[in-house]
């Protein structure tokens, strides 16, 4: 009998992943504390149900592709030129391991890259195993899967 239900969630997942958009772009949410600490959030679920009446809704624009430049003759190999609307987010198309895309938001002052383990899931990589470590922000600390892709 156990191993019909396991059958069965493996067919809900499948088709989860089969009707999912593969452009994964994240809600993101801006929220304050009691103590006027200002945190970012991926999805109103990660917000504290206190804060969450009071938390704003960040507007990320669609990735909207522009029409194919001219390879730049000053950029090294693997370069990319990317454009951008000044004090708006840096949106890049990204894929990884060969799949996607996934939009993803450019943190020019990042040392890492971190993609959440939704979009992760859907070109194909599980953080489930993944070492779990912690990672500092402009907006405080979290707990991470580490993965190489």
């Amino acid at each position: 009998m156990t191993r019909w239900v396991g059958s069965g969630w493996l067919v809900v997942l499948l088709l989860i992943a089969l009707i999912t958009p593969r452009d994964a772009l994240a809600q993101m949410y801006r929220w304050v504390d009691d103590r006027g600490g200002v945190h970012y959030t991926e999805g109103i679920d990660s917000i504290p149900p206190q804060y969450r009446q009071a938390a704003q809704p960040l507007p990320y624009p669609r990735f909207a592709p522009s029409a194919p430049e001219a390879p730049q003759k000053d950029l090294p190999k693997g370069g990319a030129k990317i454009s951008f609307q000044p004090g708006s987010q840096i949106l890049v198309r990204a894929h990884v391991n060969g799949k996607g895309p996934l939009t993803l938001i450019l943190d020019t002052g990042a040392d890492t890259t971190l993609i959440s383990p939704l979009a992760l899931w859907k070109v194909g990589v599980s953080t489930i195993y993944a070492p779990r470590g912690e990672i500092q922000g402009a907006t405080g600390k979290a707990s991470v899967g580490a993965v190489r892709v």
